[in-house]
C-alpha cells in the first residue's frame, strides 16, 4: 500500500494494495473515509506514489513486477495511462520528483540497478546511469528543494551513494554502520546538512 498527504492539507490518499486496486480519500477534519476511481491494474509489492506541492495530480507505479504508471486527477477522479516503465518495478523501488519540476526519477527495485526519469510533459523514459549497487527491500531515496544530488541507500546491505543529476554519475559515501533492511527510513530537512 501506499499513503501520502500535500502540506497541510486536510486529504490523505491511500492505495489500498495487497494485490487489489482500492483507492481511497481520508478526510481528516471529518474523520470519514471516501472510496475513489479504481485504480486500472493491481497495487502490490514495489509500488510507489508521489504527490508533490499543490499538484491536482497523483502519479502511481503500481509494482507487482510491472511497469504500470498511471496518473490520478483529483479534481475529476479518474485515472489516465501513462507510458509504462521500460523494465518491471519490485520490492524496493523507490521514486521522488522536486515540487513542481517536470522531472520524475525512478529506481526499479528488484535487485536490479536500473535507474530512469520520466519527463511528465513529454510522458517519456530516460534510462540513466545505473546504481552501482542492486536496489532491493529497505532502499531509501530522497533529494531535498532544487539540489543538483539525490541520495540512495540500496537496502539489503550497507551502501549509500549520491548521484548527481548534471552528470547523470554515481559517488560512492560512506557506508551505513549496519543493514539496511525492510521498514528502513530516511528522512532530511530542507538544505540541512544531516
Amino acid at each position: 500500500s501506499q499513503m501520502l498527504r500535500n502540506g497541510s492539507d486536510n486529504t490523505i490518499y491511500l492505495a489500498q494494495g495487497n494485490y487489489a486496486t482500492g483507492f481511497y480519500s481520508y478526510s481528516i477534519s471529518g474523520n470519514t473515509w471516501n472510496t475513489l476511481a479504481a485504480v486500472p491494474a493491481s497495487v502490490s509489492y514495489g509500488a510507489q506514489m508521489i504527490r508533490n506541492g499543490s499538484d491536482n495530480t497523483i502519479y502511481l507505479a503500481v509494482g507487482y513486477a510491472t511497469g504500470y504508471f498511471y496518473s490520478y486527477s483529483i479534481s475529476n477522479n479518474t485515472w489516465t495511462t501513462l507510458a509504462s516503465v521500460p523494465w518491471d518495478v519490485s520490492d524496493g523501488a523507490q521514486m521522488i520528483r522536486n515540487g513542481s519540476d517536470n522531472t520524475i526519477y525512478l529506481a526499479i527495485g528488484g535487485t536490479l540497478t536500473n535507474f530512469y526519469s520520466y519527463s511528465i510533459s513529454g510522458n517519456t523514459w530516460t534510462t540513466l546511469g545505473a546504481v552501482p549497487t542492486a536496489v532491493y527491500i529497505g532502499a531509501q531515496m530522497l533529494r531535498n528543494g532544487s539540489d543538483n544530488m539525490i541520495y540512495l541507500v540500496t537496502g539489503s546491505d550497507t551502501s549509500f551513494w549520491s548521484y548527481s543529476i548534471s552528470g547523470n554519475t554515481w559517488t560512492t559515501l560512506a557506508v551505513v554502520p549496519g543493514v539496511v533492511g525492510a521498514g528502513a527510513q530516511m528522512l532530511r530537512n530542507g538544505s540541512d546538512n544531516t
